[in-house]
C-alpha cells in the first residue's frame, strides 16, 4: 500500500510539472501548424495569408499574448458563413491572482479590419422542441450593479485601445430579406465609443434604416450614453433614440411619422430603476379630413412595480382628446373632447406562467355631445413556453354610450365626410346604448353580450322613436357570430324624398315588379362568419308613417317581419285605411297588404282601393305576387272593364264615350291585363290628362298621347326593351301644326325629325 501511494504522489507530482512546463511553453501546443492539423479534420475552412502568435511569460502566472494575421477567412457550410479580416492585431496581458475577480487584463490593445462578412442561416423543416421560458430579470439600477452580474468592473489600466472596424456585414435569416450592418469601435482611455449602420431590405426594397453613436466607461462608475436614429421608408416614421444609464436606466424616444396628408408625433420616456419602471407616453396626431384640429394622447404616466426583477403590479392611466374642434361651437358646444382610460392589474410570474387580472375603466363626460363609460375586467394565464393560453375570461363587461343631443352633432359634422345622412340631419333627441356581458370563459364557451338601443328623435314633421333588444353570441374558435332579438319601432314618421313629375310620365311597368331575368346560380360560398338567428322587426299600436308630397295625408304601415338563419324572412307589411287620388278621384285604400312566406322568394299581394260616385262603386283590387302583380276591377252596379276605365279615365260612361274614347279604354284594359302597365302606372296616370292609348300585344309595344294644353299634346312610344319614341306637336293655327319626333334604338344612332304638318277634315 506504502508503495502504491508513492506511486502515486509520484505520479501527481510528474503531472504538475509537465502541466507547468505545457504552462510556460503554450506555444508548443498553441501555434501555426496545429491549428492548421485541428482545422483539416472539421468542416471548417479557415485560410491565411499571415498568422503570427507569440505568448510570451511575465511570471509564472501572467501571460502577455500577441497576434497578428493578414486576409483571415473562415468559412463553414451550414449555416453559411464566410467572414474575411483584412488585418488582426491583438496585444494582451492575462494574469491569474490569488483574489476576485481572479482574472487580470491589462493593456489590451485590439484592432481589426474587416474585409466581408456573410451569414446565411437556412430555413429549418424539422419542429423544434419547445424549449423551457424562463423571464429574465432585469434590476435596472446602477450600471455597475448590472454589468457586476455578468462580469468585473475593469480597473484603468485594464484597456489602452481598441479599434474594430466591421464595413457591409450581411446576414440572411430567410429569403428575400437582408440584413446589412457596419460598426466602428474605438477606445478613448476609459471610454469606448461605437457607431453602427444598419438596414434590413425586404425583396431589396428598405424596410428598417438605424443609425446608433454610444460611449460607455469601463471603469466603475460604469456609465452609458447612446442616441441614434431608426427608419422605416416603407411606412414614412423616423424615430430619435436617447439613452443614458447611470444611477438608473432612462430611454427617450422621439418618433414622426408622415402618410399623404396625416401626420402622426409620438414620444416615450421611460426611466427604469430598482424597484419601479415609470414610462410616460406622448402622441399627436394631425390630419385636415378629421372634424378636429388634432388629437392627442397624454397623461399617459405608467408605473410598474418590480419585485427581484420582475413585473409585480402595472397601472396605466391616459387621456385621448379631440382639441379644436372644426365646426364653429355652439352655445354649449365643446372646444375639445376628452376620454380618461385606467388599466390596472396585478402582474404574477411564475417560471414560464404569466398571469393577469386586468381591470379596465373608460369614461367621457361631455354633456353636449356625449357620455361614455366602460367597466370591463379580464383573467388571462398564459404559458410562455407553449406560447397559449390556458385561461382567459372575461370577468365583467358593463358599457354605456349616450348622445343626448344629436342636433349638436349635426351641427359639428356639417359640410364633412362624416355628415349625418337624411333623415337624421334634422332630427333632435337623444341615443342611448347599453352593452352588458356576463362571465365567460372564452376557451370553454362562447360570449354573450346583451345590448339595448333606444332612440327618441323628433322634429316638427318626422320622429324615430325605437327601442331594440338584441343579443350577440361571439365563438371566437370558429369563428362565429350570432344575432338575436327584438328591433320595435314605437314611433316612427319620415318624409320621403322629393318626387317630381312635371317631366312627361313613363308609361312603364313599374320597376318593383318586373320579372326577373335568368341569372347563373352563384358560386358556392364559404360558412358564413355572422349568422342572424332570429330577429323581430315590428311596429306597435302606432304605425309607421311615410310623408309624401304627392299625397295629402302619411302613408301609415305596420311592419310584423320574422328573419331566421340570415335568409329566412317571413311576415307582413300592411297599408292601413287612408285616401288617396287615383284618376284625378279620390278614392279610399281598404288594405294592401305584403304578404312574405319564409320558403318563398315572392311576396304575395292583397290590395283593394275603393272610387265611389253617386252612380257606382269602383273597387281596384291588386292581387298576385310581387312577381307576378295583377289588377282586377270590380264595380256595384256591374260593369264590364271597359266601362270602369272610362269612369275612372274620362268621367264618362261608356254611352257617352266617342269612338278615340273607346279605343284608348279598350287599349288600356288590354295594356293592363298583359302586365305592361304596373302599378306605379295608374297613380303616374292619375295626374296627367290621357287622350288616347294604343297597345299593340303582340309586339308588346303602346303608344300613348297626353294633352299638356289647349294646343300642345305629346305622343310616347315604346316596345319596353330597344326602342323609344318621343312626339311634341304644337297646333300653330287653322289646320296648320308643328311636330318635333325623337327616335332611339340600341342599334342605331338618335334620329330627330321636324316637320310642318297641314290636315284637314272632311
Amino acid at each position: 500500500m506504502k508503495k502504491f501511494f508513492l506511486f502515486l504522489l509520484g505520479l501527481l507530482l510528474f503531472l504538475f510539472v509537465a502541466l507547468g512546463v505545457l504552462w510556460m511553453n503554450l506555444d508548443w501546443v498553441l501555434n501555426e501548424s496545429n491549428l492548421r492539423k485541428v482545422v483539416e479534420k472539421t468542416q471548417i475552412e479557415l485560410t491565411w495569408q499571415k498568422f503570427d502568435f507569440q505568448i510570451e511569460n511575465k511570471g509564472f502566472t501572467a501571460k502577455y499574448l500577441k497576434l497578428n494575421t493578414e486576409n483571415l477567412c473562415f468559412k463553414y457550410p451550414k449555416p453559411s458563413v464566410d467572414i474575411c479580416a483584412k488585418k488582426i492585431h491583438l496585444d494582451v496581458y492575462i494574469g491569474f491572482m490569488a483574489k476576485m475577480p481572479f482574472v487580470q487584463i491589462k493593456n489590451l490593445k485590439l484592432d481589426v479590419v474587416s474585409d466581408h462578412v456573410f451569414v446565411t442561416i437556412p430555413e429549418s423543416t424539422e419542429p423544434k422542441p419547445a424549449e423551457p421560458f424562463q423571464w429574465p430579470a432585469f434590476e435596472f439600477g446602477p450600471l455597475d450593479s448590472f454589468l457586476s452580474q455578468y462580469l468585473a468592473m475593469l480597473p484603468k489600466d485594464a484597456v489602452e485601445s481598441i479599434h474594430v472596424d466591421i464595413q457591409g456585414a450581411k446576414i440572411t435569416l430567410m429569403p428575400d430579406t437582408e440584413m446589412t450592418t457596419s460598426a466602428k469601435a474605438d477606445s478613448e482611455g476609459k471610454d469606448l465609443r461605437l457607431n453602427t449602420d444598419f438596414e434590413m431590405k425586404i425583396k431589396k426594397e428598405s424596410f428598417v434604416k438605424a443609425r446608433l453613436d454610444s460611449a460607455m466607461t469601463l471603469v466603475s462608475p460604469a456609465e452609458l450614453q447612446a442616441q441614434g436614429v431608426v427608419e422605416l421608408p416603407s411606412f414614412g416614421v423616423k424615430t430619435h433614440l436617447k439613452v443614458h444609464w447611470l444611477k438608473s436606466l432612462q430611454v427617450g424616444l422621439d418618433g414622426l411619422m408622415k402618410h399623404q396628408k396625416m401626420q402622426l408625433q409620438s414620444g416615450l420616456k421611460a426611466e427604469l430603476r430598482k424597484e419601479i419602471w415609470n414610462l410616460s407616453l406622448l402622441a399627436e396626431l394631425k390630419d385636415p379630413r378629421l372634424p378636429f384640429q388634432r388629437l392627442s394622447v397624454h397623461d399617459c404616466d405608467i408605473s410598474i412595480e418590480v419585485k427581484k426583477g420582475v413585473p409585480d403590479q402595472l397601472k396605466w392611466p391616459c387621456v385621448i382628446e379631440a382639441h379644436k374642434i372644426r365646426k364653429v361651437p355652439l352655445k354649449g358646444l365643446p372646444d375639445s373632447l376628452a376620454l380618461n382610460s385606467l388599466i390596472h392589474s396585478p402582474i404574477d410570474i411564475d417560471k414560464d406562467i404569466l398571469r393577469l387580472q386586468p381591470q379596465a375603466e373608460l369614461r367621457m363626460q361631455e354633456p353636449a355631445l356625449v357620455e361614455l363609460s366602460v367597466d370591463a375586467g379580464a383573467k388571462i394565464t398564459l404559458n410562455l413556453t407553449q406560447k397559449k393560453f390556458t385561461q382567459l375570461e372575461v370577468d365583467k363587461l358593463r358599457a354605456l354610450l349616450k348622445i343626448p343631443a344629436l342636433e349638436n352633432w349635426q351641427s359639428l359634422l356639417m359640410k364633412s365626410a362624416y355628415s349625418l345622412p337624411a333623415p337624421l340631419h334634422v332630427l333632435k333627441g337623444g341615443i342611448e346604448l347599453q352593452a352588458e356581458g356576463p362571465a365567460t370563459d372564452l376557451l370553454t364557451k362562447i360570449f354573450n353580450v346583451k345590448a339595448s338601443l333606444t332612440t327618441d328623435l323628433t322634429s316638427p314633421r318626422q320622429a324615430l322613436k325605437t327601442t331594440s333588444n338584441v343579443e350577440l353570441t361571439a365563438d371566437i374558435q370558429k369563428p362565429l357570430f350570432t344575432l338575436q332579438g327584438d328591433i320595435g319601432l314605437t314611433e316612427v314618421t319620415l318624409e320621403l324624398p322629393y318626387l317630381g313629375f312635371e317631366a312627361p310620365p313613363q308609361f312603364k311597368p313599374d320597376s318593383r315588379f318586373v320579372k326577373k331575368a335568368e341569372e347563373p346560380p352563384p358560386a358556392a360560398k364559404g360558412p358564413s362568419t355572422f349568422i342572424i338567428k332570429e330577429l323581430n322587426i315590428h311596429t306597435d299600436a302606432t304605425p309607421l308613417r311615410l310623408k309624401t308630397r304627392l299625397l295629402d295625408e302619411a302613408i301609415p304601415i305596420h311592419i310584423k317581419y320574422k328573419l331566421k338563419d340570415t335568409k329566412s324572412l317571413s311576415g307582413t307589411v300592411s297599408i292601413g285605411k287612408m285616401n288617396v287620388e287615383v284618376f284625378k278621384k279620390k278614392a279610399a285604400v281598404e288594405r294592401f297588404i305584403l304578404k312574405k312566406y319564409p320558403d318563398s322568394t315572392v311576396q304575395d299581394l292583397d290590395g283593394l282601393l275603393i272610387h265611389r260616385t253617386s252612380e257606382v262603386k269602383i273597387e281596384i283590387l291588386i292581387v298576385g305576387t310581387t312577381e307576378k302583380p295583377r289588377i282586377e276591377l270590380l264595380s256595384d252596379p256591374p260593369l264590364s272593364r271597359q266601362q270602369i276605365i272610362s269612369i275612372l279615365l274620362f268621367n264618362k260612361s261608356l254611352q257617352q264615350l266617342a269612338d278615340e274614347d273607346k279605343n284608348t279604354a279598350g287599349q288600356l284594359d288590354q295594356a293592363l291585363l298583359s302586365e305592361a302597365f304596373g302599378l306605379a302606372s295608374l297613380f303616374l296616370l292619375s295626374s296627367t290628362p290621357i287622350e288616347s292609348v294604343y297597345f299593340d300585344p303582340r309586339t308588346q309595344s303602346y303608344t300613348a298621347r297626353v294633352r299638356l294644353d289647349d294646343q300642345t299634346s305629346v305622343s310616347l312610344g315604346s316596345n319596353f326593351e330597344t326602342s323609344q319614341q318621343f312626339t311634341v306637336r304644337r297646333r300653330l293655327g287653322g289646320p296648320w301644326s308643328v311636330s318635333t319626333e325623337l327616335k332611339q334604338s340600341d342599334n342605331a344612332e338618335d334620329v330627330i325629325t321636324t316637320l310642318i304638318e297641314w290636315f284637314k277634315r272632311f
